[in-house]
């Protein structure tokens, strides 16, 4: 698939993300099991997020909750803003978007503050 700046139709922050957007980026990780950042983007399109590209080989994708950008490297990087009130569901579609991921979140309860897969 080619990714334009433009961005794929997909889903964008709802509301309660766009009241909490202020707070910055508060979620960082890896994505290990990805090849590089176009795969990593691929496969948060086929999970039905929406993806642009940001620069030559990095990659914005979007859903409802959350606003992340893939980074090339060994290993993929991303870095961005979940709701700080979903970052459950961000973990859960980490998990179905297939690579391993590291994660960690800014002010999160002590019980998730550091995921691994």
């Amino acid at each position: 698939m080619d990714f334009t700046s433009g961005g794929t139709d997909g889903p964008r922050l709802d509301a309660a993300a766009l009241e909490r957007i202020g707070l910055g980026d508060n979620v960082w990780g890896f994505l290990p099991g990805a090849a590089d950042a176009r795969s990593a983007a691929e496969a948060f399109y086929r999970a039905g997020w929406r993806v642009r590209r940001s620069a030559s080989d990095e990659y914005q994708v979007e859903c409802a909750y959350a606003e992340l950008t893939l980074a090339p490297g060994a290993p993929v990087s991303f870095g961005g803003f979940v709701d700080p009130e979903r970052t459950a569901e961000l973990t859960a579609a980490l998990e179905r978007t297939g690579p391993a991921s590291d994660v960690e979140f800014a002010d999160a309860p002590p019980a998730v503050d550091v995921i691994e897969w």
